[in-house]
């Protein structure tokens, strides 16, 4: 396949997640279901393999969370445990990729962290060890 053919191909699955918001395909989300879709499409179309949706829960969670008397967007990032969390909202250094991002200050406290380049588990991870 040309270069110029994979590139497309990346683009198409990146204007999936640049059309929801929060420009992502977040599983459940509008952009995951255009990808899955747009995949299953283009394998039955090559006729070589019998394809079909696989059912697959995945636990998802909700959260709502105000500042200042102002409603904020948030996700949960996967890993977060469950509970109704109350605290000083606290804004993590950086995207919390690395453990420095994380300061003993946060200790009670929310955090919000920003999406980057590395995986929610790994935030969460780093979070949780300086919290406990």
């Amino acid at each position: 396949m040309l270069r110029s053919e994979l590139l497309a191909k990346g683009k198409t699955l990146q204007d999936f997640a640049y059309a929801t918001e929060g420009r992502n395909r977040y599983i459940g989300t509008p952009g995951h279901n255009s990808t899955v879709n747009w995949l299953y499409d283009t394998l039955v179309a090559t006729g070589y393999y019998d394809v079909y949706f696989q059912p697959f829960d995945v636990e998802s969670s909700a959260a709502t969370a105000t500042a200042n008397g102002a409603a904020l967007a948030v996700i949960p990032m996967t890993g977060t445990p469950a509970g109704t969390p109350s605290g000083e909202l606290v804004n993590v250094a950086n995207i919390g990729c690395d453990a420095a991002d994380y300061p003993a200050e946060l200790v009670g406290k929310i955090a919000l962290i920003s999406r980057g380049t590395c995986p929610f588990a790994q935030k969460v991870c780093l979070y949780v060890s300086k919290i406990h």
